[in-house]
This record gives structure tokens, C-alpha cells and sequence, in this order.
């Protein structure tokens, strides 16, 4: 895949909610992705929920969004949106901490 992925953990959690800057995130990823065809874009949050981020990338033209269903537990609420999109989801369900001692049955139980 020809892509690129944009960490933006400053649009998550509650704090969002009175940021204004929340709203121009459509403005620049459609701007983003207009710029070559070739290339997917990729919204990424982690340690937290993006909720009202996830709302506004929904409507944009890039390829996809990743998010963390680990430490961002509300995450869960917005897979109607993206579902309902044109979105690829790329979902964190394993925490990254410790990675090559643990018990990964309750990360699979996540994803089913």
C-alpha cells in the first residue's frame, strides 16, 4: 500500500468536546487527499476514545482510520459511523505494553 498514516492523538478523549479545532479536521484531510491519488491516507488516535474526531474524518476522502480499542473503550460507539462509510478500519485490539508476554484470548474475543 502506498500510504501514509497521520498519528493524531490530540483528538482524543472528552477534552475534544470543547476544542474548535476538532471541525477543521475535514477541511485539511479532504485538501490531504486531493493532493495524489495514489496515496491512502490514514487517520490514527490512540490511548484514548476519538469520538467526535472519528464524526468529522467520516466524511472525508481518506482511505482509513485507526483507532484504539484497548484504552479507548468508547471507540465501540462510533463502528455504526464507519461502518456506514467508505472508511477501512484499522483497529487496535492488543496493548502494546509487555507484547511478548501475553495472553492474547481476551484480545481475540475482542475482535469477534
Amino acid at each position: 500500500m502506498n500510504g501514509v498514516q497521520f498519528d493524531e492523538p490530540i483528538f482524543c478523549n472528552d477534552k475534544n468536546e470543547k476544542r474548535p479545532f476538532c471541525h477543521l479536521s475535514q477541511k485539511v484531510y479532504n485538501e490531504l487527499a486531493g493532493v495524489a491519488n495514489n496515496i491512502k491516507i490514514v487517520f490514527a488516535t490512540y490511548f484514548e476514545h476519538a469520538i467526535k474526531a472519528v464524526n468529522e474524518v467520516a466524511k472525508t476522502k481518506i482511505y482509513g482510520i485507526a483507532l484504539d480499542f484497548i484504552h479507548g473503550k468508547r471507540n465501540f460507539e462510533v463502528l455504526e459511523t464507519i461502518k456506514n462509510s467508505h472508511l477501512t478500519l484499522f483497529a487496535g485490539v492488543i496493548d502494546g505494553g509487555n507484547i511478548w508476554k501475553k495472553q492474547h484470548r481476551r484480545e481475540s474475543k475482542t475482535c469477534s
